[in-house]
C-alpha cells in the first residue's frame, strides 16, 4: 500500500501523522467514532538548524512548489 499527500496548507508547520483504520460494511455509513485507528507514520522535526527548523510539513509543501 502506498500513501500520498497530494497538497498540504503553507500556514501548517509541524509534524505529520498517519493513521489508517479499517472500514467494515459501507462506507458512507460509517462514523468515525466506531472507527478503531491505528497509527502507521509519522514525522517531526526534521532538521534544528536554523529556527524554527525544517519540518516534515515542509518536506511535503515543497514537492509541490
Amino acid at each position: 500500500m502506498t500513501l500520498v499527500w497530494n497538497t498540504w496548507p503553507d500556514t501548517h508547520k509541524g509534524p505529520v501523522i498517519d493513521y489508517i483504520a479499517k472500514v467494515s460494511g459501507t462506507f458512507n455509513a460509517t462514523t468515525p467514532g466506531a472507527l478503531s485507528f491505528a497509527k502507521i507514520d509519522q514525522s517531526g522535526l526534521v532538521s534544528d538548524a536554523s529556527p524554527p527548523g525544517t519540518w516534515a510539513t515542509d518536506n511535503l509543501i515543497s514537492k509541490w512548489d
